[in-house]
Parts: C-alpha cells; structure tokens; sequence
C-alpha cells in the first residue's frame, strides 16, 4: 500500500509539472495574419504595431503588439512593419506575453513577426 501512495504521488507530481511546462506555449498568442495599419516608437526604443486584426495574446488581446527597445530583432521588425505599412503587405505575427497592457514580442522563438508580398 505504501508504494502504491509513492507511485500515484510521482505520477500526481508529474501530471503537474507536465501541465505547468505545456501551458507556457499554450498562453502565448496564435499565429495570426493581419495588416499594418501604423508603427510608432517611445523614448525608451521600445515600439509599437497597430494591426487590422487584435492579436489574440491571453489577457490582453489588442489590435496593436509592442517590442521592447532591447530585443534583438528591434531594428529589422521595425523595418519590416514600416515596409507593411507603407506597401500594404500582410503579415504573420505571433506574441508571447503583454506588456503594459498590450501584446508583445519576448527574446524567446515563441514570438515571431514576418511578411510577404502576395
């Protein structure tokens, strides 16, 4: 009886672990195609991107996402949304988080921002 309580406790401890490391991705947004409708900075860097469409991220779906002013890719996605912006040309977008409020884009390759002439 002792190792049967042992066991169903690991098993318990490992169903939870399971659901906490699953659900990390599951709370990020879908990947969602959508329009540029307008791009803007802060003086911190950081920038902004208003969308057709809202970007479904967990708590707080806007039709806007921001990008922090220290993430790698700053430079080339704002290039990129001014590019959509100014072209028309759809986008892919993908957030993993809010920040003030609004969708944003994190460090990690759960978040992602691209597009393609049609």
């Amino acid at each position: 009886m002792k190792t049967e309580t042992y066991v169903s406790k690991i098993s318990k401890a490992f169903a939870a672990i399971s659901l906490v490391i699953m659900s990390g991705s599951a709370l990020a947004s879908p990947n969602q195609t959508t329009t540029v409708n307008y791009v803007g900075t802060y003086g911190s860097g950081r920038f902004f991107v208003g969308t057709h469409d809202v970007i479904n991220e967990p708590g707080c779906a806007k039709a806007r996402f921001d990008v922090p002013g220290s993430h790698a890719e700053r430079s080339h996605w704002l290039m990129l949304a001014k590019t959509a912006a100014e072209k028309g040309y759809e986008v892919r977008v993908k957030t993993n988080g809010c920040y003030a409020g609004y969708p944003t884009m994190d460090g990690t390759t759960n978040s992602w921002f691209f597009m393609w002439d049609q």
